[in-house]
C-alpha cells in the first residue's frame, strides 16, 4: 500500500511540475501582461501601501456606481509590499493561487473519490488553458478558482448532510463579492434556492 502511494505522490509532483512550467513562462521571464486594469489596480493598492489611502470600494463592474469589495487590493498589497512595488509580486501571487487550486482538487478528489480520480482531475487543472491563463497576469477574477473550488467542496458536504460546512459554504461567497461580483450573485441565489 505504501509502495502505491509514493507512485500517485511522485505522479502528482509530475502534475505539480507541469502546471508550474505551463503557469510560469511570464513569470519568470519577467514579461507578462500589464494593461489598464492591471494599471488600475496597482495604482489603488500603490495609494493603499504607500500614500496610507485607505479604501472601502474595489475594482468596478460593468455597472455604472456598482463595485466589488476591496479585499482584492488588500490582497495585492502584500505581495506589492513584500517585492517593494514590483508587479511580479502580484504575478506571483496569481501563480501560487493558481497552484494551490490544484494541490487543494488532489487531496479532496484523493479523499471521495481515490486516487486515479484525484490524479486525472489535477492534469486537467494543470493543462486547463483558462486555468493556466488565470496564473499568467493580474486579475481580479482570477483568484476565484481558488474560492470556486472551496465552494464546491463545501457544497457537497452540505449535499451529503454536513450541516457544518454551512460555516465554510457562506464566507466563501462573501468572499467572491470582492472579486467577481455577478458570479457571485449567481452562486449566492443558486445556494439559497437550493
Amino acid at each position: 500500500m505504501k509502495r502505491k502511494n509514493r507512485y500517485v505522490y511522485v505522479i502528482f509532483a509530475g502534475i505539480l511540475i507541469l502546471a508550474g512550467l505551463l503557469r510560469g513562462q511570464e513569470l519568470w521571464s519577467g514579461n507578462f501582461l500589464f494593461l489598464i486594469d492591471q494599471g488600475r489596480d496597482l495604482v489603488e493598492v500603490k495609494k493603499i501601501m504607500f500614500d496610507h489611502d485607505l479604501t472601502l470600494i474595489g475594482p468596478y463592474t460593468s455597472l455604472q456606481g456598482v463595485f466589488q469589495g476591496p479585499l482584492y487590493y488588500y490582497l495585492l498589497a502584500i505581495p506589492v509590499f513584500i517585492f517593494n512595488g514590483n508587479p511580479w509580486g502580484a504575478m506571483l501571487l496569481m501563480f501560487l493561487i493558481s497552484m494551490s487550486v490544484i494541490v487543494i482538487v488532489f487531496f479532496w478528489m484523493r479523499k471521495l473519490f481515490g486516487s486515479v480520480p484525484a490524479l486525472v482531475t489535477s492534469f486537467l487543472f494543470a493543462v486547463s488553458p483558462e486555468a493556466i491563463s488565470a496564473a499568467t497576469y493580474i486579475w481580479n477574477p482570477h483568484p476565484m478558482w481558488l474560492l470556486i473550488v472551496i465552494y464546491l467542496f463545501g457544497l457537497y458536504e452540505l449535499v451529503l448532510g454536513r450541516l457544518k460546512y454551512h460555516f465554510l459554504v457562506w464566507p466563501i461567497l462573501s468572499l467572491m463579492f470582492h472579486f467577481e461580483t455577478a458570479l457571485a450573485v449567481f452562486l449566492s441565489l443558486a445556494t439559497v434556492l437550493f
